[in-house]
C-alpha cells in the first residue's frame, strides 16, 4: 500500500493583521493572508488565483499600513494626511524594520501615521500577539493541510470569525452604554 504525500517545502501562508485596542475604531480587526508556493510551481497548480498567492515582504507591509490600517485612499492626493493620528505597534520583525520601511517613515509621520517598536523580547507588551496566539493554536481546528488553497480558505475563515468575534464586543459595549444613557 502506497501512501501519497506531498512534501510542503516551499508552500505556506502567511498572515498580516491589525487590531485596534482603543480608540472609535476599537475592536476592529483586519487582515491580508498570502499563499506562498516554490518558484517552479504556478497557482493554478495549487487550485489558487494569482491575488491569493505573493509574499508579505516590506512592500506589502507598507501597502497594508498606508491603506488597510491608516485609511489612506488609492488615489490620494499628494501630502494626504489622516484625520486623526494612528500609532502603529510592531514587533522586531526583520520586515518591519527593513530599509524600505525606514525609508518611508517621515512620509508615514508626515501623514500622521507613526510606527513604534516595544522593547526587543518583549511579546506581552503587544496586544495582537494573544490574538494570533489564540488564532494559531486553538481556533484553527486542523493542524495539517495537504491541500495549500484548502489551508488558506481555513486561515481566512479562522480570521474572520475571529474578526467578527473581536468587534462584537466592543460595539455591545458601546450600544449598552447608549441604551443606559437613554
Amino acid at each position: 500500500m502506497e501512501v501519497e504525500h506531498g512534501a510542503s517545502q516551499g508552500r505556506r501562508v502567511n498572515v498580516i493583521g491589525a487590531y485596534w485596542c482603543a480608540g472609535v475604531e476599537e475592536g476592529r480587526f483586519v487582515d491580508e493572508a498570502r499563499a506562498r508556493i516554490p518558484k517552479d510551481r504556478t497557482p493554478g497548480s495549487h487550485g489558487l488565483s494569482c491575488e491569493d498567492v505573493g509574499v508579505l515582504d516590506a512592500q506589502a507591509l507598507l501597502g497594508f499600513v498606508w491603506h488597510e490600517v491608516g485609511g489612506k485612499p488609492v488615489a490620494a492626493p499628494e501630502g494626504w494626511k489622516r484625520h486623526r493620528p494612528a500609532v502603529v505597534v510592531l514587533d522586531n520583525y526583520p520586515v518591519h524594520k527593513s530599509k524600505l520601511v525606514q525609508e518611508q517613515m517621515a512620509a508615514l509621520q508626515e501623514a500622521d501615521i507613526h510606527l513604534v517598536y516595544p522593547s526587543s523580547y518583549s511579546p506581552e507588551l503587544s496586544e495582537m500577539e494573544p490574538i494570533w496566539k489564540a488564532l494559531k493554536y486553538h481556533e484553527m481546528q486542523r493542524r495539517s493541510y495537504g491541500d495549500l488553497a484548502v489551508l488558506l480558505k481555513a486561515v481566512r475563515e479562522v480570521l474572520a470569525s475571529k474578526a467578527q468575534a473581536l468587534r462584537w464586543p466592543a460595539h455591545a459595549e458601546s450600544a449598552s452604554l447608549f441604551r443606559c444613557a437613554a
